[in-house]
């Protein structure tokens, strides 16, 4: 991450006593504080992962993002070859209220990026590791409480630039939930694949219990990495997601959720022992809080007045065609949605050029929506 001074930070949860473990990056020559980019519009990133990872899946796209308008004109960054092409779906009612031609667009750079574990996930579930239900029976864990988190997080950012959301799947839901919790908490919305009621047929049919079976434990560091090489799951991601993957994901310190494992089988407690951060039952309960308040959220959408753009994948449990892209284009009164080719539910990490590209592209589309509402407001 050369292009950022990278520092850890730790937020309190908005819940007693959990703690939120939290990166910020500093972009070395186009923050507000070297005096650089005088006159463009600084712009403040805040970051939440999907169900079952972490903050880092966030830096190979931060590798490659646009830090200010004049990257994104000139297309030197992220490399194009790594870009895969999107289809735009227009908010059909939005279509009344702003011209087709939103005109040039403010210049912006990047100030800051923030991202954040979510309480039982990553390092957060290191620093939480007696409040976690991975030793009890699984319950579910409200993606409201983790959109009340998000808001205290902001109001402890302390931001003065303009500010944009952007979550992946879980966390791109809870950033919403966010916005509809405390209005104009944010400036914009990119939300990659976010589950939400109305895109999943039989949504409240859904069941995790798969997640608890799902592999958590390793012998070493190597079994690890042929256990990846084997799998599916993993057979699209770029590599550098799955580095992250294998270094923030996972941990070599028993977590308490594995304490009564170990016990079972001492072989596990040998030191090269490799574990899950986040526990499968801590898993379960979070994909299942989903189906109560991935509901609710579709139901108060239409109350987020920012931009908001749905950043979908043309083969994803999200967005089966056009029609339920469409419902998310119309969703919000200046929403829209962007449908990438080729591409799954883990579009991050298949290709984080995709999605640096389109958030560079967003930031300036929504710059162009501020200057044409202010322009329309002089009418």
């Amino acid at each position: 991450m050369e292009r950022y001074t990278v520092t850890t930070r730790t937020f309190r949860s908005d819940r007693n006593a959990r703690l939120l473990a939290a990166k910020e990056f500093i972009p070395r020559q186009h923050s507000s504080v070297n005096g650089a980019f005088k006159g463009y519009q600084p712009v403040t990133l805040l970051l939440v992962h999907a169900t079952g990872f972490h903050k880092e899946q966030w830096e190979p796209i931060l590798e490659t993002m646009p830090l200010s308008s004049d990257e994104a004109a000139t297309g030197r960054v992220p490399p194009f070859a790594q870009v895969r092409e999107c289809d735009h779906f227009a908010n059909e009612n939005a279509q009344v209220f702003l011209p087709p031609n939103l005109g040039t667009a403010i210049p912006w750079h990047i100030d800051r990026v923030v991202t954040i574990d979510a309480w039982n996930h990553g390092d957060s579930a290191i620093l939480n590791r007696d409040k976690l239900v991975g030793k009890v029976p699984t319950s579910p864990s409200t993606w409201i409480s983790t959109g009340a988190d998000v808001v205290e997080v902001v109001a402890q950012m302390q931001v003065t630039s303009m500010l944009v959301g952007m979550g992946h799947s879980f966390g791109a839901t809870s950033i919403l939930l966010a916005e509809i919790i405390r209005p104009a908490l944010f400036d914009a919305i990119l939300s990659v694949e976010a589950v939400l009621a109305f895109a999943m047929p039989q949504f409240s049919l859904a069941n995790f219990d798969y997640v608890l079976k799902r592999k958590a434990t390793w012998p070493s560091a190597q079994h690890v990495s042929q256990y990846i090489a084997n799998h599916s799951f993993f057979s699209g991601w770029d590599p550098r997601a799955i580095g992250l993957y294998q270094t923030h994901g996972m941990t070599t310190t028993v977590p308490p959720a594995f304490e009564s494992t170990v016990t079972d089988n001492p072989d596990l407690a040998k030191s090269e022992t490799v574990y899950l951060k986040c526990h499968p039952r801590d898993e379960c309960a979070t994909f299942t809080g989903g189906l109560v308040d991935g509901r609710w959220a579709r139901r108060h959408l239409g109350e987020i007045v920012c931009p908001v753009r749905f950043l979908l994948a043309d083969n994803s449990i999200t967005c089966f065609n056009d029609r339920f892209a469409q419902a998310h284009a119309n969703c919000a009164m200046l929403s829209d949605a962007r449908v990438a080719r080729q591409s799954s539910h883990l579009l991050p990490m298949e290709s984080p050029g995709t999605v640096s590209y389109e958030m560079g592209k967003f930031i300036g589309d929504t710059l162009a929506v501020r200057l044409a509402l202010r322009q329309l407001a002089r009418l």
